[in-house]
């Protein structure tokens, strides 16, 4: 049946906010980052499920885990956000803040698959809002560089579509501008191990739009490929052997049919063989008892 999760709130007059500062001089990073909101309004709904596994001959062919959210919100929200890594393996600095305030309407979806132990999955997101908006992103490392930043006063509505296939990941998105703003993004770097490269410029100068679109590479899931062969064949041999185990389970009955038929042969054989042996004896009896004239 696999499991379900559901999860909803929706809230009206709050806010709230909060600070953490890091310092672990011993990981070389130091960091600050603040959040808040305040709401006239606000809802929140998230479900999920995830599949049974599939099997084939006992073995895990499949799983399925499908995700979905949704969020309305009336009111503020920003976060800052800085710090600095001087750790030789991740060293750089990075840096970003934002803020939002109107309405927003927003909902996303993904679905995550393995298969025979290579990764699937694909998502998709959309949104609405109006009002106004600010933000400015960087970093700098050895593994890369990132900006962003933009303005924008108005309404939008946009949605993204992303695909990811053995660690190959591509991505589109694209917006609807009624308003004045500006926007770009540029960013090439490593990420967890994987490679990420993403681009994307809008302008409105009344009515406009944004555009962009980004790949992801993840070597790990790419390598899982040259397994797949390798799963396949096992699980080739897996059904082979299930159907032979069937098949010396289906002759070991057969056998045992046939040497339940032959005792219950040799059986009644033996009962009618007893049984002549009853009537030879039955009839000397008389013969004796005749002979004597009893």
């Amino acid at each position: 049946m696999g499991s379900a999760a559901y999860q909803g709130t929706t809230r009206a007059f709050t806010a709230s906010g909060k600070v953490k500062l890091e310092n672990d001089a011993a990981q070389g990073k130091l960091s600050a980052k603040a959040e808040g909101d305040a709401s006239l309004f606000k809802t929140d709904h998230h479900a999920q499920y995830a599949s049974p596994s599939a099997t084939i001959a006992g073995k895990e062919v499949a799983t399925v885990d499908l995700k979905a959210n949704a969020t309305v919100l009336v009111g503020v929200t920003g976060s800052a956000e800085a710090g600095v890594n001087w750790n030789s393996k991740d060293a750089g600095l990075k840096g970003k803040a934002n803020v939002f305030a109107g309405i927003e309407a927003k909902g996303d979806a993904s679905m995550d698959n393995r298969v025979l132990g290579v990764k699937t999955a694909a998502s998709t997101d959309g949104y609405a809002r109006a009002g106004a908006e600010a933000s400015a992103e960087g970093s700098l490392g050895k593994d890369g560089m990132e900006a962003k930043a933009g303005a924008f006063a108005g309404a939008k509505a946009g949605g993204n579509l992303k695909s990811n296939i053995a660690g190959i990941g591509v991505g589109v998105e694209g917006e609807g501008w009624a308003g004045q703003g500006g926007e770009a993004e540029l960013s090439a770097k490593m990420d967890d191990g994987k490679f990420k490269f993403k681009t994307s410029l809008g302008a409105s100068p009344i009515v406009g739009g944004k555009a962009g679109f980004n790949i992801e590479v993840d070597p790990t899931e790419v390598a899982k490929l040259a397994d797949l062969s390798d799963e396949i064949d096992e699980l080739v041999e897996a059904i082979k052997a299930n159907e032979q185990a069937q098949a010396d389970y289906a002759q070991a009955v057969a056998d045992a049919n046939a040497i339940r038929d032959q005792i219950l042969a040799q059986t009644n054989l033996f009962t009618a063989e007893v049984n002549s042996f009853n009537s030879q004896i039955n009839d000397v009896g008389n013969s004796v008892l005749s002979f004597l004239g009893v």
